[in-house]
Order: structure tokens, then sequence, then C-alpha cells
């Protein structure tokens, strides 16, 4: 729906309790990676939820299909 930033964690929260996926934002290029588990059948880790509409650096392996980005969560800093 477009909101994003630290004004909005609450509609991101409210989102992905419902199972909405989750996406990071990248600053520079606004390009939108929707954030995947790095293990199939589980939850994103904790700290995804926890910084959920402020700047963070995630790291994980990157995976292109169709045009959508995806990356699966290794960490979060």
């Amino acid at each position: 729906m477009g909101a994003k930033g630290e004004s909005h964690p609450s509609c991101g929260l409210a989102c992905a309790a419902k199972g909405i996926p989750v996406a990071l934002l990248e600053n520079d290029t606004n390009k939108v990676y929707v954030l995947l588990p790095n293990t199939d059948k589980t939850p994103l880790p904790k700290q995804v939820i926890d910084m959920m509409g402020r700047q963070t650096t995630v790291t994980g392996k990157l995976v292109n299909i169709g045009g959508s980005q995806f990356l699966t969560v290794e960490s979060v800093k």
C-alpha cells in the first residue's frame, strides 16, 4: 500500500502477523526484496520483525525468479 519507514511499523507488523510477505526496500536504489526464511518451513528471524520500519542491514542469498527478487535472511544487523 506504499506505507514505509519509521512512521509505519504497526502496518508492517499487522501484515506480517497475518502472513503477508515482508519486503526490504533498498535505500539508494528503491529496489524491493521479498524476505524469505533461510530454511524451509520456518518463520522469518525475530530480528526482521523487531526492525520493521527501521533502517537495518540484512544479508542472505539473492534469488531472482521471473523478475521478482527474493532474499533469504541469514543475518540482521
